[in-house]
């Protein structure tokens, strides 16, 4: 029988070694030691474990070249094709979507194959709404993998210390696999994540992005495997991460339900103009900000997969995030200075003051939320600036980009003043952040304001 080795544990005396046949799965005790990856010819007594998977003693067992190696490979991906065969549908449709059926395909494909291979998987999700959108659709698919983690990016860069730690869980078993599969939703396209990714590829780590953030640097694509991007095409970024995720997870499963729930709620959340905002997707994008932003809600996958879907727990949350806006932004003026550079308002709003960690709002919503209340009624350009001790979050009216403003553009500029004084920034024309190391504040501030001082508005 010949078969392709997908994982191999050493026991006591001999090796047990996870395989494909060209007709199923197959389990081989076997005196002789074969990496991951392997063709090899098994002769021995043959058995069942259960329905899906045989059992094989190995009598005799050695490892196929050549010809024999490229029959057996032709004969074993018909086998694991026809288990990972894609499906035709879709959420929404354009021309850019349809442009990016074969990214969708590739990340699907690779996915799906990594699930039914055992390959291990590590999913991590910007931790905002449009993210855990995103985050969830994909962990629908995966979470029959026999090593998964997750985990939610308090910052969307994927960071040598997350490298390590996603490495320690490479590490933590006890058989060896294929390669493993990192999937990064809503971040990762960034020149801040080439360090840690360098890292994990070393290690054989795959990589698919699925993001639509502007990609700043073009040496980040040549560490990805697979890059689901609006940017491939310079479309924008109102192509959000939870509708590209769902597309992919539906090639993999088909239909999933109250999946186009969650769709218009990243595309809400994220203001595409994509759609129009419902009431029913204004409740949902903020109810599940919400639920990510308190901490006396358990902060894992498999909770949110649960609670998303009780139609009570998202009307109270959403009650209780209404109510919570309502305090921060009587508080608003107190916390807020205003400059003016031209026909330019800048809004400077002191998020430390109307924010707690562990509690709603987020400093990010707390910017938004500004924003809808300082600028997005002004006819001139205006910039709202939530600042803190490490955190920028910088939003744009529509004034301010028709004006020719542009909020991704304004980070990198700082970027290159002060690059010393950043961790990271990046985002939208509209939206943006920027993550300041300790002590760097001020400077960083100061540069922003030079920034938006300089701008020649249109």
């Amino acid at each position: 029988m010949e078969l392709f080795i997908t994982s191999v544990h050493k026991e006591s005396t001999e090796y047990l070694l996870g395989a494909i046949s060209k007709d199923g799965k197959v389990a081989v005790h076997s005196k002789k030691e074969f990496k991951p990856g392997t063709y090899v010819h098994v002769d021995g007594e043959c058995g069942r474990i259960d329905r899906d998977m045989a059992e094989i003693k190995a009598s005799a067992i050695y490892q196929l070249k050549g010809k024999e190696k490229e029959k057996a490979k032709a004969d074993i991906e018909l086998f694991i094709s026809k288990n990972c065969k894609l499906r035709d549908t879709h959420i929404f449709s354009d021309q850019m979507m349809k442009k990016l059926d074969k990214y969708f395909d590739a990340a699907a494909s690779k996915i799906q194959r990594a699930v039914f291979l055992h390959q291990p998987i590590v999913l991590r999700h910007d931790n905002d709404t449009d993210g855990l959108c995103a985050g969830l659709a994909i962990y629908g698919v995966v979470k029959g993998a026999l090593h998964l983690k997750v985990t939610p990016q308090e910052w969307p860069l994927y960071k040598i210390l997350d490298a390590e730690a996603d490495l320690r869980f490479l590490q933590s078993f006890e058989a060896e696999y294929l390669n493993p599969i990192l999937i990064c939703a809503d971040f990762g396209a960034n020149p801040e994540s080439i360090e840690g990714y360098k890292l994990v590829k070393k290690a054989g780590f795959e990589i698919i992005v699925i993001d639509h953030h502007p990609m700043q640097d073009p040496n980040v694509k040549k560490l990805i495997d697979v890059l689901v991007s609006p940017w491939i095409y310079n479309s924008g970024s109102g192509y959000v991460t939870g509708l590209l995720s769902a597309e992919i997870a539906q090639r993999i499963s088909g239909p999933i339900p109250n999946l186009t729930k969650f769709v218009n709620a990243a595309l809400t959340a994220d203001r595409s103009k994509l759609v129009k905002p419902t009431k029913e997707s204004e409740k949902y994008a903020e109810a599940i900000e919400y639920l990510i932003s308190t901490s006396k809600f358990p902060q894992n996958i498999e909770t949110f997969q649960k609670t998303i879907n009780d139609e009570e727990t998202i009307d109270l949350a959403y009650a209780q995030a209404q109510e919570k806006i309502g305090e921060m932004l009587d508080k608003l003026k107190k916390f807020t200075k205003t400059k003016e550079y031209g026909n330019v308002s800048v809004f400077l709003v002191d998020t430390d003051k109307l924010s707690v960690r562990g509690q709603y709002p987020k400093k990010g919503v707390v910017t938004n939320a500004a924003s809808d209340f300082l600028a997005n009624k002004l006819h001139n350009p205006a910039i709202v600036i939530g600042y803190s001790q490490r955190n920028f979050n910088i939003r744009l009216n529509t004034a301010a980009l028709k004006a020719g403003i542009n909020g991704s553009q304004l980070v990198t500029n700082v970027k290159k003043e002060v690059s010393y004084a950043i961790e990271g920034g990046g985002g939208h024309p509209a939206a943006c952040a920027i993550r300041v190391k300790i002590g760097y504040s001020k400077l960083v501030l100061d540069q922003l304001l030079k920034e938006i001082k300089n701008i020649q508005t249109k």
